[in-house]
């Protein structure tokens, strides 16, 4: 298998089938690989929305236990040499896959492509481009998107996965991606745009601002930054002033 695309659902039943038919209505490409989901104790209609996927995907159903311990999950199921995350309500370009392929070869261990941010509707709020892989600028970026981001096999054992000590952070995957950068990891953006990023009223960033700020600072500490801070390639452009506005 050379591809595992991983989805982790927690009552997303309004933007899972859309999550999962970008993935499978794929323009040509060779590589072979599987979408395995993770229904993290949903209690909406998710489940009746994967069931009429049945044969075409794999499916996990387990307790809630929050995004971290679902995607490390996920991890432990994937059989592809890359796995490649996709939140339940954001969605990928048809030719998401035909684009990466030919990248996948090169010696890198995690890759990342630019993005669309859409709204609940999916209307085109704004087109991202992000600079070439540079390790000072993702680490003043303050957060690093999860959907479409491609990861070794290797470098994900190497590193265990997600922390899963804090529920639902909101920045597990930058905080991966700072771990992998103090080991030296080196990345590659794959300069196309492939992936709609979904913002609503129930995204975590969303209801959970404050406390990803608190977590932002305390991971700032942890791996030597100067302060958690945002810049212009923000995700969903959180803007923390210089007066410290958050406590």
């Amino acid at each position: 298998m050379d591809v595992s695309i991983l989805i982790t659902t927690f009552n997303c039943y309004e933007y899972i089938a859309q999550s999962i038919n970008s993935c499978l209505n794929q323009s040509a490409h060779n590589l072979k690989y599987e979408i395995i989901v993770i229904n993290d104790g949903s209690t909406d209609n998710t489940q009746k929305v994967l069931d009429s996927f049945k044969e075409k995907i794999v499916v996990f159903n387990i307790d809630n236990s929050g995004i971290e311990k679902a995607i490390n999950f996920a991890f432990k199921k994937a059989s592809g040499k890359y796995y490649i995350r996709l939140d339940a309500d954001d969605y990928f370009h048809k030719d998401y896959l035909s684009e990466i392929e030919p990248f996948l070869k090169d010696n890198y261990t995690f890759f990342y492509t630019n993005y669309w941010l859409v709204n609940k509707s999916g209307r085109i709020i704004k087109k991202f481009e992000l600079p070439k892989f540079d390790v000072e600028e993702i680490k003043t970026r303050g957060d690093f998107m999860a959907s479409g981001t491609i990861y070794s096999k290797n470098v994900i054992r190497l590193v265990g996965g997600y922390n899963e000590q804090t529920k639902n952070c909101g920045l597990e995957n930058y905080e991966l991606i700072l771990k992998l950068l103090q080991m030296g990891v080196k990345g590659l953006l794959i300069p196309k745009r492939l992936v709609y990023y979904r913002r609503h009223e129930d995204n975590l960033s969303n209801t959970k601002l404050q406390s990803i700020i608190k977590y932002g600072r305390k991971i700032a500490n942890k791996y030597n930054l100067k302060k958690y801070q945002t810049n212009q390639f923000h995700p969903y452009n959180l803007k923390l002033s210089k007066k410290n506005d958050f406590k």
